[in-house]
């Protein structure tokens, strides 16, 4: 983050500053608390109580996290799960659909939704539509800008348009990212 122009921008409008919570030192320390997992590695994550993650295809590392309680007389079976990609994306693998046989049957299953009652168009069909829009764009002197909080959607978009399947000769189109995730 440009924290000089965050504090340039709280002075210029007589903001109070406040200080961040956790520096970087901080988050450096805590990963020693992390652990990393393949996707479909049986976890053991406590007594009687395992795990397995599969792809969620959504952001690199994203998981769907099939936890399964036994109990004395019962088993039961949990999916839980943020957002779940998509198909034919550039960049990150397909969310997983081949789920191991004992991870089928589920009994409560827990999700994220952002966009659960909406249709979305295979990213193939978009290409055709965002090259269109690139191109009457650019040859009316226009310019764009396109929100992107998150990186990977970033780096589709980028690849979108500059692939060979896009072909886009627009003369004078460049990029410029300014994003939340950018640094000094």
């Amino acid at each position: 983050m440009n924290f000089e122009c965050i504090f340039d921008l709280m002075q210029e409008n007589r903001l109070e500053r406040i200080s961040p919570l956790y520096a970087v030192d901080d988050a450096q320390k805590a990963l020693k608390y992390f652990d990393g997992y393949p996707y479909r590695y049986p976890i053991t994550i406590g007594d009687g109580i395992s795990c397995k993650l599969y792809d969620a295809g959504h952001i690199l590392g994203s998981a769907i996290i099939m936890i399964k309680i036994r109990e004395k007389r019962h088993s039961y079976m949990i999916g839980y799960t943020g957002d779940i990609g998509r198909f034919g994306k550039p960049i990150l693998k397909d969310p997983s659909i081949d789920f191991k046989e004992d991870d089928r049957e589920v009994d409560l299953l827990i999700m994220e939704s952002t966009y659960g009652n909406r249709y979305h168009e295979s990213v193939g069909d978009l290409k055709p539509r965002l090259k269109k829009i690139l191109i009457d764009t650019t040859d009316q002197g226009g310019s764009m800008l396109i929100p992107s909080f998150t990186f990977d959607r970033t780096q589709d978009f980028y690849l979108s348009c500059m692939n060979s399947t896009m072909k886009i000769k627009c003369p004078g189109f460049r990029f410029m990212w300014i994003a939340p995730w950018q640094q000094k």
